[in-house]
């Protein structure tokens, strides 16, 4: 049930926020998206609450302890080549070295298409496992304190607030849904946890675009020292704001193939110059240029109108379903379960369904469950 409790939390806060704050990037919600917004979350509730009955509440896999595996090994081979082969071919122009004034590249232009991706998954289902095992196993881990910084450091290195967004969610639902503590301490840290993405999401955009820009997006009077509450608020509003400008401004296409094109991973679409950021629609209107996306409906809608919204919620949510009934079979498919979790829970900011890093997980942990060897 927690899956739909999000999705329905996250849409009411981007909702309410449009009504509360008149900003540079809010527009008012019409009557027939909130009717039908409220209607997806009575319909997402109700599914996630009757699987629960049906299969005994979805009961998670006992916590496993885990150990390494060859096909864990080979993840992680393959990551080092494309981490090496990648620095090599931008000539080690990471995107931090911005701070320290060295040459650099700035992280939209770094790592290339469709290997980036491949890479993202192999950090991401690796760091997974790996503080699953120091969360859950009694034994400590050897040289886990190392392995700790090397984690957090690959993000650091490319300036990529998303990928430790997704590790600190992937890895807070495992220990949320798996952990036997009070819930009690778990609100506790969960709030604490939320106070440390704020300023973490504040740091990391001044570094990467300075205050000055995020207030722009604000009101031209807008006080830079909330800057740290700015970028969240952004982030929530925006996706948001682009879907209610082209519900009310633009025509659905009534095309096929541009529907279909949001199954297409993204390096593919750049190849043959579809405008990749919005699966394929070149006459997406946005309420900033800076500010490109349109949450999980808007390829949707920009097709087949209110029908092409409901085919969209109708796929997510059949994927959720499905990938939810294995859940329990171990703890791999668990992790699989984690990464849909999360396209429902950003359904508000962007499609995830068919981002090369959740594609590749989801396969990376499937192949990882059928090993049977341990080293």
């Amino acid at each position: 049930m927690l899956a739909s409790f999000t999705y329905s939390l996250t849409w009411l806060i981007a909702i309410s926020l449009e009504f509360i704050f008149d900003t540079n990037i809010t527009l008012q919600p019409n009557i027939t998206f909130i009717i039908l917004l409220l209607l997806s979350m009575i319909i997402f509730i109700f599914i996630d609450n009757l699987y629960c009955i049906k299969y005994d509440r979805y009961r998670f896999p006992k916590i496993d302890k885990l150990i390494s595996s060859n096909r864990e090994i080979i993840i992680l081979v393959i990551f080092l080549i494309g981490f090496i082969f990648s620095s090599f071919y931008f000539k080690f122009e990471y995107p931090f070295l911005k701070i320290f004034g060295l040459p650099y590249l700035e992280y939209n232009d770094y790592g290339i298409k469709g290997l980036q991706g491949l890479i993202n998954a192999c950090y991401l289902s690796l760091s997974t496992i790996f503080l699953y095992k120091i969360i859950f196993n009694d034994q400590k881990l050897r040289h886990s304190r190392l392995a700790l910084i090397l984690i957090f450091t690959y993000p650091f290195i490319l300036l990529s607030r998303q990928l430790l967004f997704s590790l600190g969610i992937q890895i807070f639902l495992t220990w949320i849904l798996l952990s036997k503590k009070s819930k009690l301490k778990l609100g506790s840290i969960s709030i604490l946890m939320l106070l440390i993405g704020l300023l973490f999401f504040w740091v990391m955009g001044n570094l990467r675009t300075g205050d000055e820009i995020i207030t722009s997006f604000i009101d031209a009077d807008a006080d830079p020292s909330y800057a740290f509450l700015y970028w969240p608020y952004i982030y929530v509003v925006s996706p948001l704001s682009n879907l209610l400008l082209n519900i009310n401004y633009s025509i659905p296409n009534g095309d096929v193939f541009t529907f279909l094109s949001q199954l297409v991973p993204s390096f593919i679409k750049s190849y043959y110059e579809i405008y990749a950021e919005f699966n394929g629609f070149e006459e997406v209107q946005l309420i900033n240029p800076n500010l490109n996306m349109g949450t999980y409906f808007l390829a949707g809608y920009m097709s087949f109108g209110w029908l092409g919204m409901f085919i969209s919620f109708s796929i997510l949510l059949f994927l959720y379903a499905y990938i939810k009934k294995i859940s329990g079979n171990n703890i791999y498919n668990f992790f699989c379960y984690i990464v849909i979790f999360q396209v429902v829970a950003l359904s508000f900011f962007t499609n995830l369904l068919f981002y090369l890093p959740v594609v590749f997980q989801i396969f990376i942990f499937i192949y990882l469950g059928g090993d049977k060897s341990k080293i």
